[in-house]
């Protein structure tokens, strides 16, 4: 059972370490401010409205920037912004503009307004969109009625077409990114390649827990044996002073006995 418990917990942390690897920023935390991939040492990350139900009359801008000869790549992964039942936004909407300015066209296949959820949507969202210019601009608004909305969830990657590099994944769209990107557990091709279940790096933690846990298997079956065995030795040991104890006192008795009887006669 103990070892059982330990097995999973390791293949937990392993798995957990696998898919949680992108970055989290949040619009209400970066208005008007500008996220460099170059300098964040990233390649992807996650921008979400707010950790929470985003607050109102807000209206955030930012601006990111891929690095040097790359484009961006952007998935609404998740939508929950207020909209109509007819699907018509109100005056909480996300707008992406292909650029580093909302002087930029939109961009291109994007809703010019984006707003609903699950079921009300303005309409049917792409898979992906990408930038032209490898600049994009984020700008989401909220308006003064209070209701209770988480926003979106929108992963931006950066990719550059084919050739790719030896350190680089070839996506069944022919964009190019970076191997550590495509066993994280999100479509950062935007074309739906299958993602990998654990990348090179966690099959070589893999194998080596498994030697691991192979050896601690072993110690621990040789110290069960070890202590089994002392036990049995320990009981023997006791055994045999009981024997020899038990021996001695019949000896003993019948020694006294025979001098009893001697006295007698």
């Amino acid at each position: 059972m103990e070892l059982k418990i330990f097995f999973s917990v390791v293949l937990l942390c392993l798995f957990s370490r696998n898919i949680s690897a992108l970055r989290e920023l949040y619009m209400e935390q970066l208005c008007n401010q500008q996220i460099n991939f170059l300098a964040l040492n990233e390649d992807a990350i996650l921008l979400r409205v707010s950790p929470q139900a985003y607050r109102r009359n807000l209206d955030c801008i930012v601006a990111i920037e891929p690095h040097p000869n790359k484009q961006l790549s952007v998935k609404l992964q998740n939508l929950d912004i207020d909209a109509l039942p007819s699907g018509q936004c109100t005056d909480d909407y996300l707008t992406l503009y292909d650029g580093r300015t909302q002087a930029a066209q939109f961009l291109a296949g994007a809703p010019n307004q984006i707003c609903g959820n699950r079921n009300v949507r303005t309409i049917p969202l792409a898979d992906s969109y990408t930038t032209q210019r490898g600049y994009l601009t984020a700008r989401f608004r909220s308006g003064p009625t209070n209701s209770i909305h988480r926003g979106f969830d929108m992963i931006v990657s950066a990719f550059h077409l084919a050739p790719c590099k030896k350190n680089e994944y070839k996506c069944y769209n022919q964009r190019c990114i970076p191997e550590n990107l495509r066993c994280s557990g999100f479509d950062h091709c935007g074309d739906r390649t299958p993602v990998c279940l654990l990348t090179n790096e966690a099959k070589a933690a893999v194998g080596v827990t498994a030697i691991l846990i192979l050896i601690a298997i072993i110690v621990i079956v040789a110290v069960c044996v070890w202590r089994k065995k002392r036990q049995t030795t320990f009981n023997d040991r006791v055994k045999q002073q009981k024997q020899r104890s038990h021996f001695e006192h019949s000896v003993a008795g019948e020694s006294f006995k025979v001098k009893m009887n001697g006295q007698v006669h």
